[in-house]
């Protein structure tokens, strides 16, 4: 357990925004136990806490003249967050800028001038785009939806505002909204009836928008022109399945972007007329970068399975990249190694995946699978402790990627809407039986381990294959999905509503991709972690699954953490859950 706790104590480090002097970078991290705000000097290297406190801070922009940082927290894990101000030395107490009653905000973007904070958010009733006046702490809406709305961007001249937004019914489809400042004006605009249209960036100097798209069936970025009402792709898909990062150069001249492929990615830079060019980066995952505003280098956030975060510089003019700053952390942690791999599902259709070989051995080992959650996301190449900590452990643990991730293309990304639990269950089904069947795994010996809607598949794999698992571990995961839609907010319910539909108009659906409908299947010991002020996966539903566990004397455990939520944790506590976690594993595969 001592391994396991070492793993999950290693400090997250994310690269969150660049000073416009490019000397200080603003970085997100956990490593005073919550997930609090640092600038990192880059030139002696020195981190200086900029946000102070306990409560988790989720997202964070820089002013224009890059001293004040706006960051919103999350009060005791029920994401309805409060803005808040500080200087970018952290030398004084930070001001809280909002006083909202129920609002969670996604992302929000300061306006060029200084004066005015955009945020994407919802309420109970509804999605918006919002004006937050950093002076009168006054805010208004500017844009309300249905649908999903996110991505904020100013425009450089701070009159007009881009989101992307579903504004139709169509699954997984968002559209380009331009909204002015002043007035009531909005435009919609895509380039195909229900492509999905996202993270809009104004250029630099001109009224033209560079945004990702997969109008053509796969993903591209594509160059929007507002004044024309006209796009043009930029026909990168030979170089990637997705596009996860990409902006403007600040010159104007150029794009930039971060290519996926596989799980790892690749970072290239285009300009007119000459064919994209890739620039040295590591074999992993970049995850945030900010390119510097003289053009001359990049800052980025890199990991990959194997190696915990690190923030990075690639100097152009070189063209190195070196390290600037490591969280500290036990090198002679016996580390997992990553392999990357394919195999068949019940329809023939490849699935991939990623296997987390404990110690660095493929000699046979019990093992876990980790589906991830999402379902819109993917295991990438890149870190994560709760797959580090089960291996640690003494597990592989294999990752599969099932119908439905992220970073395979638009086809694959779009097969489990109105079939969640179905066919990407299957895919992870199969996934086991390829493990059994490889000769990776010890006498038999397979648990299912999974968060949120990989804790939904947990509960799914437990109750509608039950024969597989000697054992399984449900962390805040989903057991019904129409009451979770009746108690989900405006962003959950049409999240809700893109994957299954309505509960009035799918109710047979509703109800067989509900695991609490099955718990009389389960044969194998089930843990259930879940945390009290959950508003993504509520309580009460698990609860009653755990009281159905009860009535009919299956053997379960169910722990419930006070004071947290669905996302990142404090430290303490993480550590905690997989150390018990693991516990539970090593009691029942032995």
């Amino acid at each position: 357990m001592e391994y396991v706790e070492k793993v999950i104590r290693i400090p997250d480090v994310i690269l969150v925004d660049l000073a416009r002097d490019d000397r200080h970078a603003l970085l997100l991290s956990n490593i005073s136990g919550s997930y609090q705000l640092w600038s990192l000097d880059l030139h002696d290297r020195r981190m200086k806490e900029v946000s102070h406190g306990n409560e988790r801070v989720t997202y964070a922009d820089l002013s224009p003249d890059s001293k004040t940082v706006a960051f919103t927290r999350d009060f005791g894990g029920s994401e309805r967050h409060q803005f808040f101000l500080a200087p970018i030395t952290g030398e004084e107490e930070e001001v809280q800028l909002s006083e909202f009653d129920g609002i969670r905000v996604f992302d929000f973007e300061w306006s060029p001038d200084g004066r005015e904070i955009a945020f994407t958010g919802c309420t109970r009733e509804a999605n918006f785009l919002w004006s937050l006046d950093v002076k009168t702490k006054s805010y208004r809406p500017l844009f309300r939806c249905e649908g999903r709305v996110l991505s904020s961007s100013w425009s450089r001249d701070s009159k007009r505002l881009a989101v992307s937004a579903r504004t139709t019914k169509e699954p997984r489809s968002s559209e380009l909204v331009i909204v002015e400042r002043e007035g009531e004006e909005v435009d919609v605009y895509t380039p195909k009836w229900g492509s999905e249209n996202s993270s809009p960036k104004w250029h630099p100097r001109e009224e033209r928008l560079l945004f990702k798209t997969d109008a053509k069936g796969y993903h591209d970025l594509a160059v929007y022109d507002y004044s024309a009402r006209t796009h043009t792709y930029l026909n990168l898909s030979s170089l990637g399945m997705d596009f996860p990062n990409f902006g403007w150069t600040h010159d104007g001249e150029g794009v930039w972007f971060v290519a996926a492929r596989n799980g790892r990615t690749k970072l290239y830079m285009l300009y007119k007329n000459e064919p994209p060019s890739e620039l040295p980066t590591p074999t992993g995952t970049i995850t945030n970068i900010k390119l510097s505003h003289q053009d001359s280098f990049f800052i980025y956030s890199w990991s990959s399975l194997s190696k915990p975060p690190q923030i990075m510089r690639l100097d152009l003019t070189k063209g190195q990249s070196s390290v600037l700053y490591q969280p500290p952390y036990d090198p002679n942690l016996p580390l997992g190694v990553a392999e990357f791999l394919t195999y068949r599902s019940f329809d023939g259709l490849e699935i991939p995946a990623y296997m987390v070989y404990a110690h660095g051995t493929k000699e046979p080992r019990p093992c876990v699978v980790w589906p991830h959650g999402g379902p819109w996301w993917e295991v990438a190449d890149a870190w994560n402790p709760a797959i580090q900590a089960i291996a640690v452990g003494g597990f592989h643990v294999f990752c599969p990627n099932f119908r439905g991730s992220t970073g395979y293309g638009a086809e694959f990304e779009r097969m489990n809407i109105k079939d969640p639990g179905g066919g990407d269950l299957q895919d992870v089904v199969y996934g086991a039986r390829y493990v059994l069947n490889s000769g990776y795994v010890k006498d038999g010996k397979i648990a299912i381990v999974g968060a949120s809607y990989g804790g939904f598949m947990t509960f799914m794999a437990m109750t509608k294959a039950p024969e597989i698992w000697k054992a399984g571990a449900a962390i805040v995961g989903v057991t019904d999905w129409k009451e979770m839609y009746e108690l989900s907010d405006a962003a959950f319910r049409a999240f809700i509503e893109e994957l299954l539909g309505k509960p009035e108009e799918n109710p047979d659906l509703f109800r067989d991709r509900s695991p609490i409908n099955f718990v009389h299947q389960i044969r194998s010991p089930i843990l259930i972690w879940h945390r009290a002020n959950d508003s993504r996966c509520p309580l009460k539903p698990v609860e009653r699954f755990a009281q159905k566990l009860e009535e009919l004397r299956k053997p379960y455990e169910l722990h419930v953490v006070e004071g947290e939520g669905h996302g990142p944790q404090k430290t303490d506590n993480l550590a905690r859950q997989y150390t018990y976690i693991v516990a539970f594993l090593l009691k029942n595969l032995g």
